[in-house]
């Protein structure tokens, strides 16, 4: 007669295996559960920062397992997220990242909205998502980041590597005439880059600040 060394009872009334596999069953129903409300969370935060504190509270979890979840979501190309570019380790963020969806399927899946893009409410996010995907598929060698100081100037993207900087920001409101924010005047005066980009609905547009050109283009022309 077998017996099982987990209970001491014979294997034909030992209930181990059954409730090992029960077991199973509950951790993969959690994981999913945990999973789900991420991809929800995640899905109303594009373009903005996130804090890993924030998303285990709201995913009823631990820090870990955010951390987790988050490199599946990058490893299996659901989400990007993107770095803070920074020098200045007293008025530069560097340490929460900003999220993206590559896979938009996921993300309107996830908070239930297929409504034509000429009346979503959250089309400037969609495009400013865009953008970054764009970027990302056609620029090789480049990192990609976005700038923000503590006093909340913000550049929504941040081209770089060994030799330049280009900073980047999408304004998909109506523009009329070439408006350059008070955000990216900051980065202009920080860094002098030779180069910015303002991503625009319809609007063409070219200024200079110092030795700055900052071209303005609708952003179907990325």
């Amino acid at each position: 007669m077998e017996i099982c060394q987990v209970c001491g009872l014979p294997k034909e009334l030992c209930a181990c295996e059954r409730i090992e596999q029960a077991e199973r069953k509950i951790e993969v129903s959690v994981r999913q559960a945990k999973f789900r409300k991420l991809v929800s969370a995640l899905s109303s935060l594009i373009g903005d920062l996130i804090t890993y504190e924030t998303l285990a509270n709201v995913c009823d979890t631990y820090f870990k397992d955010i951390i987790y979840l988050l490199d599946v979501l990058e490893e299996t190309y659901v989400i990007k997220l993107l770095k803070p570019f920074h020098k200045n380790l007293v008025t530069e963020l560097r340490k929460n990242p900003k999220v993206y969806f590559i896979d938009y399927g996921i993300r309107n899946y996830a908070i239930n909205n297929f409504t034509d893009f000429n009346l979503r409410q959250d089309a400037g996010k969609l495009v400013e998502n865009f953008v970054m995907n764009e970027i990302r598929t056609k620029s090789e060698n480049i990192s990609i980041n976005f700038w923000r100081t503590t006093a909340k100037a913000e550049v929504d993207f941040v081209l770089s590597d060994a030799k330049k900087v280009i900073p980047i920001e999408v304004k998909f409101q109506k523009m009329k005439k070439p408006k350059i924010s008070r955000s990216l005047h900051s980065f202009i005066s920080s860094y002098s880059p030779k180069y910015a980009i303002v991503f625009t609905r319809d609007l063409w547009g070219e200024k200079s600040i110092r030795n700055t050109k900052v071209k303005f283009i609708p952003v179907v022309y990325i």
